[in-house]
């Protein structure tokens, strides 16, 4: 495996297959490292999936009337981490009652109106 090429080995005065040989042990022994951590790792991602979901059940437990509505319930939640980074995900559930109730008020106060698409004016509006 290459990790400079020629040209570089020459600009920088050295040896390119010693340099690459060097280089390909360190690589290896990265990859080595991150494959040992790996199961560390998949074991602490397992658990918090699984904590989290049992927020979520515990949630719609108590509250059903947003069983029906879980892309809103996932919008609000990521609004809720955006807006408090260093919240856990118990304090994130906590607000979230609040924050679907301020989310249905906006929703409330917003009008929509049906537009024409045919009778827009091209001049005024630019083409679709």
């Amino acid at each position: 495996m290459d990790f400079i090429t020629n040209a570089e080995a020459v600009e920088l005065g050295l040896n390119k297959e010693k340099v690459n040989k060097i280089l390909e042990r360190v690589y290896n022994l990265a990859i080595e490292k991150a494959l040992c951590n790996l199961p560390e790792l998949l074991n602490h991602l397992s658990k918090r999936q699984a904590h989290l979901q049992g927020l979520y059940t515990k949630f719609f437990a108590e509250h059903p009337q947003y069983v029906e509505q879980k892309a809103k319930v996932a919008e609000a939640i990521q609004s809720l981490e955006l807006l408090n980074p260093g919240d856990t995900p118990e304090q994130i559930f906590e607000k979230l009652p609040k924050k679907l109730r301020d989310f249905a008020l906006v929703s409330k106060e917003v009008k929509v109106t049906p537009v024409d698409l045919a009778k827009l004016n091209e001049s005024v509006n630019g083409v679709l």
